[in-house]
């Protein structure tokens, strides 16, 4: 028996099958050209309420706002919140 013979009967069975490949996404599916461009703005526009709402917080914790400002700040923090959920 040759080496070559000797190595394939010492190599074991054969894998199994790649799977399929995926499917293709049909032009309906593809993004469109302004796609990047309408997830930077909504992206935006979360994160801008979101930085005023943790802004108002941290001032409150940290002592920063008077007792006479914290029905302000709790207040603009609830417009915030309205802005996002409505």
């Amino acid at each position: 028996m040759s080496d070559l013979t000797s190595l394939a009967s010492l190599r074991g069975p054969d894998p199994p099958p790649a799977p399929p490949p995926l499917p293709l996404l049909s032009e309906a599916e593809q993004p469109g050209p302004g796609t990047a461009q309408q997830l930077a703005e909504l992206s935006h526009d979360l994160r801008t309420p979101l930085a005023s709402v943790r802004l108002l917080v941290e001032a409150m914790r940290d002592g920063l706002a008077d007792p006479e400002l914290r029905g302000e700040y709790l207040t603009r923090i609830e417009e915030q919140v309205s802005l996002l959920t409505e």
